[in-house]
């Protein structure tokens, strides 16, 4: 897995980009010694420590592109049996990658809350709604910024539930799929990858 050309990192130092994030022992093992984000992740893949990858390349991108990775694989884990209020909710969250707005990313929040969340398609739409700048109702007059931390969580629970949608067998494979989308979308590229 190639982890050169990554311009779109927020953090060049891996415990920056894992902080506050609960990681696995071997993967605090690897942050007492590998300072790099880009390094941290590479090792961390090389070692098998997949969850460990998506949560700290959720919490190293930038909030869309984190949003726009939880959209690609909310949408590639549904099947012909996914509920259809959940196609709206996916719907809702890539409309605010495309045109980000608060009003699109409280109309992605409101079709999560109709779906429920318990699929990655809602957790996309959180990751929508927490990469956004105001978090309270717009009824509320008032601004309340959502923590840095939130989009990236969100993107991250998107991507592992999707993951774990599939068979056992296949999660690895999904993993590294999700991995080299969120390279290509680090390097600018839009995350689609070949098949």
């Amino acid at each position: 897995m190639d982890f050169s050309g990554l311009k779109k990192i927020r953090f060049e130092r891996a415990r920056d980009a894992a902080a506050g994030l609960d990681l696995s022992p071997p993967a605090r093992r690897l942050l007492a010694t590998v300072p790099d984000t880009v390094a941290f992740l590479a090792d961390c893949v090389a070692a098998g420590l997949w969850v460990d990858a998506v949560r700290v390349m959720a919490m190293a991108l930038p909030r869309r592109e984190a949003a726009w990775w939880a959209c690609l694989n909310a949408r590639d884990a549904r099947t012909d049996e996914s509920p259809p209020e959940t196609l709206a909710t996916l719907e809702a969250a890539e409309a605010w990658v495309f045109k980000p707005s608060d009003d699109l990313g409280q109309q992605a929040f409101a079709q999560a809350q109709i779906a429920g969340f318990d699929s990655a398609e809602a957790f996309a739409a959180l990751a929508v709604h927490w990469a956004g700048g105001n978090m309270a109702p717009p009824e509320a007059g008032v601004v309340v910024p959502p923590g840095d931390g939130l989009t990236a969580t969100a993107a991250a629970a998107a991507v592992l539930l999707a993951a774990a949608s599939g068979p056992p067998a296949q999660i690895e494979a999904w993993y590294e799929r999700a991995m080299l989308q969120a390279l290509d979308i680090a390097r600018g590229g839009s995350g689609r990858l070949q098949t």
